[in-house]
């Protein structure tokens, strides 16, 4: 992947998509839905952590579940992808 992932970006994208997604760090973006913070969590298998661990590092961390495979598909689409 070519780029540098935005968290900012993500965050937008994931709600114009419907995926709430909350800022909790510096460089850590709660998505799905543990990031509701007005209501209980009744389904943490549905959230997803994305962590920007170093320079073109990013690692999504969480139960395999549709918002896991949807947040990977918006990283993939925020970035240049280049096959080897």
């Amino acid at each position: 992947m070519i780029g540098e992932l935005k968290l900012t970006a993500l965050k937008a994208r994931l709600a114009s998509i419907g995926i709430p997604a909350e800022l909790i760090g510096e460089g850590v973006l709660i998505c799905g839905a543990g990031a509701r913070r007005d209501r209980p969590t009744d389904n943490i298998e549905e959230t997803v952590a994305v962590r920007k661990t170093g320079r073109g590092k990013v690692e999504l961390e969480g139960n395999v579940s549709s918002v896991y495979y949807t947040v990977r598909r918006e990283i993939y689409g925020l970035h240049a992808l280049v096959a080897a």
